[in-house]
């Protein structure tokens, strides 16, 4: 393990700032994935409301640290990344100093844990750039109006991160595809861990049942889509009263200004507004509705991501209205309706023709069946650890693409 005494567990420190520890369920995963590999794991990550700054969650030790002064829009978002950076920089030097920290694990957005990896690096410390999200094309999703300095420096941070990486992590090729071309980086440096639900549930048939319950579960901010949901559910509530009912779960800025705007088109019967939701509440919740929907924008950082919602929709049983993206169809394949991204249309008409063609629905429920057990977390965990491997010496090799469908060694 490049010099280090076998007799040792390697030992790995995540640092994540976007949400505490084990709400963030891909780093949660994964670092359980590590741990009962036999890896000594560290998550250093923000405390949320009622959490306690430190305790072991299974094999893994939690440390988080306080939450940053709320603010609202840019300012708000480098207050938070400066305040994590002061916290996880000293908290990732102590634990090195102590022996608990052979490799650096950097969950992000933002980009800028490179900067604790390059105070480590003379002392031998690995780091694995693990990237959640594609920073500029997200800038530039969430708006139009960014200075173009702020674009420049998230080119810059990310050019930085991919330098001193030892190994990147992408959640999916187009991902990986990025890395090689824009990143620099060699193959063997750049591997795929697509996220996926725990386990795949079973679930009655929904086809024949009225209303058709739609189900969001994610963030609702702006660029969120779920404007275009209730204005579509609107439509169809027009000429089929009472056969849909929208099932919204989760948080966001935009949620207050939506619940003014459903009330506006008529729906205030026909919205359930359900908040945050987790762990087997959140699953019961979803896998009692007829069919989840993503509604993503088409931007280059929405036809280049991953939305997490899908597979785990996929994984409760449950078939998928979604915008037409590569990515999307990546993970749904023939588990999905598809709509053009923006087109209220072609949305409305999904939902339609799911109400009034109940084979379609059985068809697509069919197909989610199928599909989940492709996705599940253990195939890509495997990835995970044969990466940590290769990276730490050993002769295990992993290849860079992940298949969905494929085995868990490619």
């Amino acid at each position: 393990m490049r010099g280090r005494d076998p007799r040792r567990a390697p030992a790995v420190v995540f640092c994540s700032q976007n949400l505490p520890v084990p709400q963030d369920r891909r780093v949660w995963r994964e670092a359980s994935a590590l741990a009962s590999s036999g890896y000594r794991v560290t998550v250093l990550c923000p405390r949320g409301p009622g959490q306690r700054r430190y305790e072991r969650l299974q094999d893994v030790r939690v440390v988080r640290y306080p939450a940053p002064p709320p603010l609202a829009g840019l300012a708000g978002q480098l207050v938070e990344t400066a305040w994590a950076l002061a916290w996880l920089l000293p908290l990732a030097v102590w634990l090195r100093i102590c022996g608990r920290l052979d490799v650096l694990h950097a969950a992000n957005p933002p980009d800028t844990y490179y900067v604790i990896a390059w105070v480590l690096r003379p002392f031998g410390a690995l780091f694995v750039y693990d990237q959640h999200d594609l920073c500029p094309e997200l800038l530039t999703a969430r708006s139009q109006r960014a200075p173009r300095w702020l674009a420049w420096l998230l080119l810059r941070l990310e050019a930085a991160s991919y330098r001193r990486a030892d190994l990147v992590i992408a959640p999916n090729n187009s991902y990986r595809s990025i890395a090689l071309g824009r990143g620099g980086q060699r193959s063997d440096d750049v591997v795929v861990v697509r996220s996926g639900p725990d386990v795949c549930r079973a679930r009655p048939s929904a086809a024949h049942h009225r209303p058709l319950v739609v189900a969001f579960a994610g963030m609702m901010n702006e660029q969120d889509g779920i404007e275009l949901l209730l204005d579509a559910a609107a439509r169809v509530l027009v000429r089929r009263p009472g056969d849909l009912v929208l099932d919204l779960i989760g948080t966001g800025d935009d949620v207050p200004r939506l619940r003014r705007l459903a009330a506006e088109r008529g729906l205030a019967e026909q919205v359930r507004w359900a908040g945050w939701l987790d762990g087997s509440v959140l699953e019961e919740r979803v896998a009692a509705a007829s069919v989840g929907v993503s509604i993503d924008g088409d931007d280059e950082f929405s036809r280049l991501s991953t939305m997490a919602k899908i597979p785990e929709y996929l994984g409760l049983g449950l078939p998928v209205v979604a915008a037409d993206l590569l990515e999307n169809r990546v993970t749904a394949g023939e588990a999905a309706l598809y709509f053009r991204a923006g087109d209220i249309d072609a949305l409305t008409g999904c939902l339609e023709l799911l109400l009034d063609d109940p084979s379609t629905l059985e068809r697509l429920e069919r197909a989610a069946a199928d599909r989940g057990p492709q996705l599940v977390w253990s195939h890509s965990a495997h990835r995970l650890v044969t990466a940590y491997a290769r990276l730490l010496g050993a002769s295990r090799s992993v290849t860079g693409d992940q298949i969905v469908g494929a085995s868990a060694a490619t």
